[in-house]
């Protein structure tokens, strides 16, 4: 069904029929190229009833045009094969043109333990500090979490 014809001329996956383009963004992009906006928007206005009727052959020059458009941006294109010392690496994007790129650079990541500090017991700011809590043998803060339950409170009744 991808076979459309003039005047609907374009397949739409989601209604899944054939539909006639937008005249008006069409004869944008085509007149676009090599006239400012304002101007093209001023010979739109002239004659919106021909750039209508003409959407359908608009929209065939557009597409054209960008199956032909470069890919790569122009300071990552290769002369000769050969691409610059800020892009030194070669290779193909997903439209299967050359162009340059970047070589990673790998990091090392460095991961260190570190061993949990042991107090004194003597120590008065930090027994100060601990409030109830008491050190180990080892000399180490227990790991004793009190969790909050708000089960059991009762529900203060409202008054509506």
């Amino acid at each position: 069904m991808e076979n459309c014809k003039k005047p609907l001329c374009v397949y739409n996956k989601k209604t899944k029929k054939c539909v006639k383009p937008n005249g008006y963004i069409e004869w944008l992009k085509k007149c676009g190229m090599e006239k400012s906006m304002s101007k093209c928007k001023d010979l739109y206005v002239n004659n919106p009833e021909k750039h209508k009727k003409n959407a359908c052959d608009y929209y065939e020059e557009n597409t054209k045009r960008l199956v032909n458009k470069k890919t790569c941006p122009k300071a990552r294109r290769p002369i000769n094969n050969t691409c610059s010392k800020e892009y030194s690496l070669l290779k193909k994007n997903k439209n299967g043109e050359d162009c340059c790129y970047k070589e990673k650079q790998k990091i090392k990541v460095i991961k260190k333990h570190i061993e949990p500090k042991k107090l004194n017991k003597s120590d008065i700011f930090l027994n100060f500090s601990l409030g109830n809590k008491t050190l180990n043998d080892n000399g180490k803060i227990p790991n004793i979490h009190k969790k909050k339950r708000y089960a059991n409170k009762k529900i203060p009744k409202r008054l509506f």
